[in-house]
């Protein structure tokens, strides 16, 4: 003998939304678990994904220069949240100050530039202490300085 249901609908749209949930559940999950590893982010991420493609001597030596500098990676990183968000904000502001906002942005690009040349500056030292081979690996690879 079967249930007889007061309101159908109300358990036909439960059963979707169960199903809907499900599939949306399975998307997102599937596209968190298929997506490439990049590797860490940041600028240690990149001296380390570098160093990756280098022979194992050089490989410590460059490890070595670049480690030296992970401290101010974290200060480095630090001061880039700041700025952007000192962006968002000047951006959010009401009313509107285009001044400030520019400000902002010139102050972000200050420690974008700041950023970039002392990574580069280890990165120059760094290399000094790789041997011919090291150096033409890490031309070679994909993560070399001047990737595109």
């Amino acid at each position: 003998m079967g249930i007889a249901l007061r309101e159908p609908w109300r358990t036909r749209l439960l059963w979707a939304s169960i199903a809907g949930n499900l599939f949306l559940g399975g998307l997102v999950g599937a596209h968190f678990a298929l997506r490439p590893r990049m590797g860490s982010p940041g600028l240690a991420g990149a001296a380390e994904r570098m160093a990756r493609t280098l022979p194992s001597g050089d490989a410590a030596r460059f490890r070595t220069v670049m480690d030296r500098e992970k401290p101010w990676y974290d200060i480095a990183r630090h001061r880039m949240t700041d700025a952007r968000a000192d962006v968002s904000r000047a951006i959010a502001h009401e009313p509107y100050d285009e001044a400030a906002v520019r400000a902002s942005l010139l102050a972000f690009q200050a420690r974008w530039d700041e950023t970039n040349l002392r990574f580069g500056e280890s990165l120059l030292v760094a290399i000094g202490t790789l041997s011919p081979e090291g150096r033409a690996r890490l031309a070679a690879s994909n993560d070399g300085p001047g990737r595109r």
